[in-house]
């Protein structure tokens, strides 16, 4: 997942991250949690191009790794 979404979104890889996230930890299904952009790429958000680019990659990517 983290490949694809940092292949997409065209942003500097920070690699992936562990955290104990309450949405995460308190779930009795399966969760993900994505993080697709920082503050300092805020601007991204007002393509409507690039956010179906990602939200397409993520859902493409959910699906692979579920199969």
């Amino acid at each position: 997942m983290h490949e694809e979404i940092t292949r997409v979104n065209n942003l500097a890889k920070r690699g992936k991250m562990q955290a104990n996230f309450h949405v995460l930890r308190e779930t009795s299904m399966s969760a993900l949690l994505i993080e697709n952009f920082f503050i300092k790429s805020a601007a991204k958000l007002s393509d409507p191009n690039w956010r179906q680019t990602v939200a397409e990659a993520s859902a493409e990517r959910i699906v692979v790794e579920k199969v």
